[in-house]
């Protein structure tokens, strides 16, 4: 990106971006990161423990630096595909999260979540239909839950949505695709 466009306002408030958490992925056997939020009382909603099944867990450790993105940042004040979103936010220098981004984040037991929901912005993952889903986690009155939805491209995010993406793509060994 080009370090000019930060001095725009919409783009300065989007270089601004604090890490809002800083994690390592990978590493590990899938099995300790599976069983991870369970011991940390995480509620895990039935579709999304089908989900979780098929996370492809990074051999190697990996740190991340992630952001929290709200819809409004980039610009949209209506619904809009989450393609769309991602193609913009590769435009901001974010990053789609790996799949076992959502293992890192629940294997922390962090106070800071905030209230809401956050979606992790991430190439879909299977479910055992075949369609493609990305996770939400959700932080409500009755505590932190793991869901998820529809992750195909075409599928819409209302404005208010925020979404986790990785801020320094250059940690990742390659380009991760919605298309």
């Amino acid at each position: 990106m080009d370090s000019a466009l930060c001095d725009l306002p919409v783009w300065g408030m989007i270089c601004d971006l604090p890490v809002w958490k800083r994690i390592t992925i990978g590493g590990t056997s899938s099995d300790s990161c599976r069983s991870a939020p369970l011991q940390e009382n995480i509620r895990i909603v039935r579709w999304s423990a089908d989900v979780l099944n098929n996370v492809a867990v990074s051999p190697e450790p990996v740190e991340l630096d992630l952001v929290i993105v709200p819809l409004g940042f980039l610009g949209f004040s209506r619904s809009v595909r989450y393609g769309e979103v991602c193609t913009i936010g590769a435009g901001f220098d974010f990053e789609l999260c790996p799949e076992d981004t959502v293992l890192g984040l629940l294997q922390e037991v962090y106070k800071d979540q905030p209230e809401g929901q956050l979606h992790i912005a991430s190439k879909g993952i299977l479910d055992s239909d075949g369609d493609e889903c990305i996770f939400v986690i959700i932080f409500d009155k009755e505590g932190l839950a793991l869901h998820v939805t529809h992750g195909n491209p075409d599928r819409f995010l209302s404005p208010d949505s925020q979404l986790v993406f990785v801020k320094d793509k250059r940690v990742l060994s390659g380009k991760v695709s919605v298309n």
